[in-house]
């Protein structure tokens, strides 16, 4: 018999969190991100950031917290799934702790909210799922934050719990369900998980009030013209590569490519391009690009494009406009389309330093 998890109705994030952040909102970050070594880890992080710093995301008492956060709140083994009423965002995150200090507290929740306000940490890694939204929500709240009450910078989180053992092994499983259910809804999600989940089989039993939160959800105006990204993950079930090792490449790719884009530009996939550097035509692409109206990419705004397959004796590699070229780069280390395009010679010199290939 299947394995039944019972997840909360959604609370609104400031109903169930003593949040407190400080801080001067920086309305001029630039959306970007970069890698910092700190002793033997590489973490991404915000080039300055939003400015705002979080203090405290401790579980509120308990007073304060409905009869279904009360019955688990000393449980170890929680699974959670934040969304927004004003963003089309999903993450599901697992604790093998409990409310109080897994997901709250000292807990995983206050590396969400920094990631979420794109707030500066030495402990907290802005890992690349969360960039696009960051950089969306810092736009919004450009427009709209009151900087007398920095807290309502969340105002539109609502977070759902379900206590189970081993959540590791379910933590997929749930997220799917939750997945499912948000694209009845609406027609593009932005992801936030950046790590494969496992997806051991059980039943689901979602939030009673998850359709009427999502249904009277209200989305800012200005993301019909930007086309939020759809990134889910690293394309593990549509890629065919012959070997780990150009999967391995692929990622890193990826990865660069997420980091570089800006807000304007969506990843997407296409089914492949002419006139392209030997060996890349008419091959699947993952490309970043900002969009027309008609949903293919603007000839002067796409950043690069990256192939979905490659023959096991050949190398991946990544197709790029010749407007990022680098002036007096070696004309041997990269090949040029019939189109203003171009590829490195050696993919792995570029993976090693793009920036001696290209420059935004």
């Amino acid at each position: 018999m299947k394995k039944s998890i019972n997840f909360t109705k959604f609370y609104p994030l400031q109903k169930i969190l003593d949040l407190k952040i400080e801080g001067s909102f920086n309305r001029t970050w630039s959306g970007k991100y970069h890698q910092v070594r700190r002793k033997n880890e590489k973490n991404f992080e915000p080039i300055i950031g939003s400015g705002l710093v979080v203090r405290k995301t401790a579980l509120n008492k308990e007073e304060f917290l409905g009869d279904e956060l009360l019955n688990i709140i000393a449980c170890s083994g929680i699974i959670y799934t934040i969304i927004s009423n004003k963003f089309p965002i999903l993450y599901t995150g697992i604790t093998t702790g409990d409310l109080k200090t897994g997901v709250f507290g000292q807990g995983r929740f206050k590396h969400h909210v920094r990631k979420l306000l794109a707030a500066l940490n030495n402990s907290t890694n802005h890992t690349q799922g969360w960039h696009a939204h960051a950089q969306e929500r810092h736009k919004f709240l450009s427009e709209n934050l009151d900087e007398n009450e920095l807290s309502t910078a969340l105002d539109d989180i609502f977070v759902s719990f379900a206590h189970v053992e081993n959540p590791d092994q379910y933590e997929g499983t749930a997220f799917d369900a939750f997945k499912h259910q948000l694209l009845k809804q609406t027609k593009v999600i932005t992801v936030l998980n950046h790590k494969k989940m496992k997806t051991m089989p059980s039943m689901v039993n979602l939030p009673g009030n998850f359709n009427d939160l999502i249904s009277d959800a209200i989305f800012p105006n200005y993301q019909d013209s930007i086309k939020p990204k759809f990134i889910d993950g690293d394309y593990e079930n549509i890629v065919h590569f012959d070997n780990f090792v150009n999967y391995e490449r692929f990622k890193k790719l990826l990865a660069w490519a997420r980091t570089h884009s800006e807000l304007a530009v969506v990843e997407k996939t296409v089914g492949g391009y002419t006139n392209q550097p030997s060996g890349l035509n008419g091959v699947p692409m993952v490309v970043f690009a900002e969009l027309g109206n008609a949903g293919k990419a603007l000839p002067n705004k796409w950043i690069c494009r990256i192939p979905l397959k490659a023959k096991k004796s050949k190398k991946i590699s990544i197709t790029l406009p010749t407007r990022l070229l680098k002036k007096n780069i070696d004309q041997t280390k990269i090949e040029m389309g019939i189109d203003t395009n171009f590829k490195p010679t050696d993919i792995d010199e570029f993976i090693e330093a793009p920036n001696a290939f290209v420059t935004f």
